[in-house]
């Protein structure tokens, strides 16, 4: 698994993951260090969703010792 680094790209993905798990995107956002942060736990979010994007599927995981979960490449 890669961690998607560059946050153009996470941030295409995260709004396609909203569109298809209907979650609302402004409740997500790419932290400075590349989390997947909630504003509002009550709502839905984007925890354990996963789509296809150019080709890839990507998803989004949480990693040991990490309160926050990561967009990765699912090869």
């Amino acid at each position: 698994m890669e961690i998607v680094k560059d946050k153009r790209i996470g941030n295409a993905i995260l709004r396609q993951m909203a569109k298809e798990n209907n979650f609302d995107i402004e409740n997500v956002y790419l932290s400075e260090w590349g989390y997947v942060c909630t504003i509002d736990f009550n709502k839905n979010d984007a925890d354990f969703c996963s789509t296809i994007y150019k080709g890839n599927k990507y998803k989004v995981t949480y990693f040991d010792g990490c309160f926050n979960p990561f967009i990765t490449l699912i090869n």
